[in-house]
């Protein structure tokens, strides 16, 4: 168990430092898609979790205004906001010449939210000892989750450029803002920003 956390730590470090080598070892290791999916959902609850155990109350920013959801919701808008991403991501790729499997996009977006949850943690550690700190690191923990995040979709469709995966990325920011918005009507987050 202890090995197991250690080797998972280990990989978050080498995929800051090296985005673009674990890229490759990850999409070279196909697994199912119901495998990569209850991976998926697994990152999803334990992300959840780190938020409720450190933040308490969860809450959603809308442009009408800060609303509270429940641990329930926010899955649902985080897993939805992880499949858009998903979706959006190997649809984009694929149809600018890229070559990217939906199974090794799944297990990209999948990791990278572990990763993601790792620095969040990090980050929330060291808020309690100092908040400067910690304003700096989140801004260095988004600028380096960005490049692992261009790094990852560069290697998932085969580009020779970092410039078409920023592409690929602009492309599919925009269908998941689409998507979200579609998702958070369904789920009856309104335009009044209040829940049913």
């Amino acid at each position: 168990m202890l090995g197991d956390i250690r080797g998972a730590l280990i990989l978050v470090a080498d995929t800051l430092r090296d985005p673009t080598a674990v890229a490759g070892r990850i999409v070279a290791r196909p697994a199912s898609r119901g495998t990569l999916w209850s991976a998926l959902a697994l990152v999803v609850v334990l992300s959840v979790l780190l938020v409720w155990v450190t933040q308490g109350p969860m809450a959603i920013v809308l442009p009408e205004g800060t609303i509270d959801v429940s641990p329930f919701t926010y899955a649902l808008i985080l897993g939805g906001i992880l499949v858009t991403m998903i979706f959006a991501v190997n649809f984009t790729g694929r149809m600018v010449g890229g070559t990217g499997g939906f199974g090794a996009t799944i297990a990209l977006v999948a990791w990278l939210e572990a990763v993601a949850m790792v620095v969040r943690l990090m980050i929330t550690l060291v808020s309690y000892l100092s908040l400067p700190v910690a304003e700096i690191l989140s801004i260095l923990g988004l600028i380096a989750l960005l490049r692992c995040l261009l790094a990852f979709v560069n290697v998932l469709h085969g580009f020779a450029s970092m410039w078409k995966a920023f592409g690929v990325l602009v492309l599919a920011f925009f269908g998941m803002g689409l998507g979200l918005t579609i998702l958070l009507a369904l789920i009856g987050v309104g335009a009044g920003g209040a829940m049913p």
